[in-house]
């Protein structure tokens, strides 16, 4: 069907007499009971008038009882000398249920009383494109545009079906201007004719939404709902946008908005469906697709659900056993479906509509959803073959080979797309991403192929090309498979007035924000690069993350769930995690706020916040964890083997470790208390209850512990005389008071007295009592007062009792570094560079140290480590450039210097090191 035959589509007269107006207003602002009651007040004579009828049908069908609707039609369509606008009625709400055959009939009834009957034609049209026979489908919809032009109508509810029908022949004949005459006259028309038509507001924003457009498409849909609070045409179309965003929440609540009046609104039961599939609801998702066959079992997109929910049940569909089916669809009775749920769907949709293009694109979406990219080019390839009206596959096909790297053959689709509607934001972004790429320079390895600006990211690609060979080995060893085809890397800076990351961002999704710096959709790989950014990134760590992807997806062929393919990526970078994801695992747990392995995706698909993306990387790690310390050191491998065969995570884990998912929840939520019961909060997770505070205080106020709390308490609240006089009140009675110490030194700093300050924290301090603090707090101190080797061994302590933070090591580096303990100095900078990904000067400072040693391998070592941060740090390069020189490799190093100068250009300190490098390379 259309995208919805909006409004009642009457034709009246020109006068209205009054009653029928106020009736007309009522349902227009969804007033439906008074209505309904408006309507019973008219006369017997007025009951039988052809408009009381239809105000009837539609406040019915609106309040949920479209079967007495029928009934009353039929009652009337059964006497003499029937309108054809009730027989055009009849027709829309048959169609509705999927009563194709009836419709139509009803539909030919009306036309064989008034040709011109708008409704009439418009229910045809959808029942030909419903059964297959297209060519007069597009026939029935070009009718719109000659009747407009032959008939020139003005009332508001001609306009809108003209409207409709005519936006399925500009779609079908990808005539844009047609677009724009309906947005831009039809609709504003309708609204000078009629100033309630809400519908004009919803075709409008309908339009505009599927270009994307969503900065003025929203708005109109918003003024719809102005006018009618329950249109449920306009929550359908709010709610499917907010299902392609992800927005969960947003969607079920436009959703039941519908239901809660129609329960049987056959587009809302569908988003119900789709929306449980989305979010892994799967047994609730099949009552639902259930529910929404009961009430249009031929609807195309609810079919597609019935579909997909059948691969994601059950066993694994071949690519070439689709094909077949899909080559077969016109001759669909030689098909033996066998036991196949999903070939069963698919006969039973052809034997009624063997062109079923709807029904493709939309299991090719979903296909595309779950990253099972050759199934969705399977789906889009054939609706293309068999509904070459539609441009949307096309559209979609060009948007997935360019998510592939396929960029002649996208581009080549881009264009046609483009061309046929220039009004698709998606698609105008994408044709500007590869225009940029066909400017950008080339680095090609035996199993990479890199793509960046020659001017702007030429080193990072010549050092990023070298990693990347490395990465390679590591992973293909580690995960036993190599892509069988190079990977593509785009490193996006700015361009053309646009930055960096909006390219990247534009690559990705085909729209200007993307939340992170790095993706992959299992083929290629783009990211923003380093030197866009506002703050400096392991590019060698992002890399990794995402071959993993490129790797594991490939591996199983797309059928790894998204939490378990970033589990594997996150470990494989190499670094410590957060140190404030046990926080989140503290809260969390404490709320009962967690995923499971049903929805843990959607912490990654629409997060509301950066704690819940954090948090569903934190969960996806600790399900790793559980399923190593549960199931052994090769748990991981063998969850991975079984995805090869499924996307079914109840069939993998059984077939991985020989039990059920829900026996797997129940130990994981055990795992999670073990592993909480030995974290601690940090103090930026510590929470601070005022309330609770102060009644502690004013219940015991000699109570040292309530005072240290209030005390705490009045330095928030900036009182730091009062926070000092109680402070030091419990320090006289008790001088080791940790939290009154740090409050009465924190007033000092204040007052900028902190020799006063480090007086009271040296007496509170406890070596064998860890506060992390009163030792944070004295360490710095000590430091800033020169006290190098006191301020050491408090740091020290530090590093023993929070091994993992780097904070201790990195007040232990500048104490070091101060105290000219050059031992103890290496070692912190090597386990900041262990723990920070980011600590570029770390590094540096390491590589430095290790040249002046003529520790040349090391200096070369965290050398190269630091270029993982920051290429375009000269001093890096020297540093490795001597380092290599040292080490015989003469070459790398003569390498290096050139770099150096190409960063600095006639540095002519730099040249003369090169020239007297290169001289010792040519000396016999």
């Amino acid at each position: 069907m259309t995208a919805g035959i909006l409004g009642l589509a009457l034709l009246w007269a020109a006068a209205v007499p009054t009653d029928m107006a106020a009736i007309r207003a009522h349902v227009a602002h969804g007033r439906v009971d008074e209505a309904l009651e408006a309507l019973d007040a008219l006369s017997d004579e007025q009951q039988q008038q052809t408009e009381t009828i239809l105000w009837r049908v539609r406040s019915l069908e609106l309040s949920g009882d479209t079967a007495k609707a029928l009934k009353i039609l039929q009652a009337r369509l059964s006497q003499a000398e029937p309108p054809a606008e009730l027989y055009a009625e009849q027709a829309r709400l048959l169609a509705a249920r999927g009563e194709l055959v009836a419709a139509g009939k009803a539909a030919e009834a009306a036309l064989a009383i008034n040709a011109d009957q708008p409704l009439a034609r418009l229910v045809q049209a959808d029942v030909w494109t419903e059964t297959g026979d297209l060519k007069r489908a597009s026939e029935g919809y070009r009718w719109f545009v000659r009747f407009y032009n032959r008939a020139q109508p003005e009332d508001a509810d001609t306009l809108l079906l003209i409207g409709q029908g005519a936006a399925q022949y500009a779609r079908w004949k990808s005539v844009s201007q047609i677009f724009d005459f309906i947005v831009n006259t039809v609709c504003v028309d309708s609204l000078a004719a009629d100033a309630d038509c809400w519908q004009a507001h919803q075709l409008a924003g309908e339009l505009l939404l599927e270009k994307y457009n969503e900065a003025d498409g929203i708005p109109e849909l918003q003024a719809a709902l102005a006018i009618n609070p329950h249109a449920p045409e306009v929550h359908v179309t709010l709610a499917e946008n907010a299902l392609d965003d992800m927005q969960y929440d947003t969607a079920r609540d436009h959703i039941e908005r519908v239901l809660s009046r129609q329960p049987q609104h056959p587009e809302a039961l569908r988003l119900r469906a789709k929306m449980l599939i989305l979010q892994g609801q799967l047994d609730e998702a099949e009552r639902a697709v259930k529910a929404a066959l009961e009430s249009c079992p031929t609807h195309q997109r609810t079919l597609a659900l019935a579909a997909f929910l059948e691969t994601l049940r059950g066993p694994e569909l071949k690519l070439e056993r689709l094909q077949q089916l899909w080559a077969s669809l016109e001759t669909i009775d030689q098909w033996d479906a066998g036991d196949s749920a999903f070939e069963q769907v698919v006969v039973r949709l052809a034997r009624v509509n063997p062109r079923p293009g709807y029904f493709l694109q939309e299991l090719g979406r979903l296909f595309e959803g779950q990253r099972k990219f050759r199934y969705a080019e399977a789906c889009y390839t054939q609706a293309i073959a068999k509904m070459p009206q539609l441009s949307q596959p096309k559209n979609e096909l060009g948007m997935l080979l360019f998510q592939a790297g396929r960029m002649e053959e996208a581009g080549q689709l881009l264009d046609a797309a483009f061309q046929a509607d220039p009004y698709h934001v998606r698609i105008s972004n994408m044709r500007k991403v590869l225009r940029v790429l066909k400017d950008y320079g080339t680095t090609a390895t035996d199993h990479f192929v890199i793509r960046a600006d020659s001017q702007l990211d030429s080193v990072l690609a010549r050092y990023m090309a070298e990693e990347l060979e490395r990465v390679y080995a590591d992973v293909t060893t580690e995960y036993g498979f190599e892509p069988p085809q190079r990977t593509q890397i785009e490193i996006y800076n700015q361009a053309r007035g646009l930055a960096g990351h909006q390219w990247f961002s534009a690559r990705m999704i085909g729209l200007p924000w993307l939340q992170t710096i790095g993706a992959s959709t299992g083929l290629i790989i783009a990211l923003t690069s380093p030197s866009a950014t506002d703050e400096p990134f392991n590019w060698a760590r992002v890399i990794r993350h995402e071959f993993v992807h490129v790797v594991t997806l490939q591996q199983t062929d797309f059928n790894i769930p998204h939490w378990f393919t970033e589990a594997l990526a996150t470990r494989a970078e190499g670094y410590p995690p957060p140190k404030h994801w046990n926080d989140l695992l503290l809260k969390r747990l404490a709320s009962g706020d967690l995923k499971n392995l049903d929805n843990l995706h959607l912490g990654f698909q629409r997060a509301e916040s950066r704690e819940d993306w954090d948090f569903a990387y934190c969960q996806s790690v600790l399900y790793a964890e559980y399923f190593l310390e549960r199931f052994g050191p090769d748990a991981l491998r063998k969850l991975l083997d079984a995805y090869r065969g499924t996307r079914s995570t109840d069939v993998a884990l059984k077939q991985a470790y020989g039990v059920e998912k829900a026996d797997v929840e129940a130990g994981y939520l055990e795992f999670l208390k073990r592993k909480a019961a030995t974290l601690t909060p940090s103090l930026a997770a510590a929470t601070f209850d005022e309330e609770a505070i102060t009644t502690r205080y004013e219940a015991d106020p000699q109570n040292v512990t309530h005072q240290a709390e209030y005390a705490q308490l009045l330095l928030r609240q900036r009182k730091f005389d009062e926070a000092a006089e109680l402070a030091g009140t419990v320090l006289k009675t008790d001088p080791q008071q940790v939290l009154a110490a740090t409050v009465l030194a924190q007033v000092h700093l204040v007052q900028k007295d902190d020799a006063a300050a480090l007086k009271v924290l040296q007496a509170a301090y406890q070596p064998d009592i860890p506060d992390a603090r009163l030792w944070l707090m004295l360490g710095q101190l000590l430091l800033k007062q020169d006290q190098a080797a006191e301020a050491q061994e408090i740091f020290r302590r530090g590093t023993t009792r929070w091994e993992a933070d780097v904070t201790w090591w990195e007040g232990l580096s500048l104490a070091a570094e101060k105290a000219e303990d050059t031992a103890t100095w290496k070692t912190a900078l090597e386990r900041i560079a262990a723990l920070d990904a980011e600590a570029a000067g770390a590094r540096l400072q390491r590589a430095e140290l290790a040249l002046a040693e003529q520790d040349y391998p090391t200096a070369v070592r965290y050398g190269k480590l630091a270029l993982q941060i920051d290429v375009l740090n000269v001093d890096v390069h020297l540093v490795l450039a001597r380092g290599l020189l040292k080490t015989g490799e003469q070459a790398a190093a003569l390498a290096e210097f050139d770099v150096a100068l190409q960063l600095t250009p006639g540095d002519a300190e730099i040249q003369a090191e090169r020239d007297a490098a290169r001289q010792q390379k040519s000396a016999p």
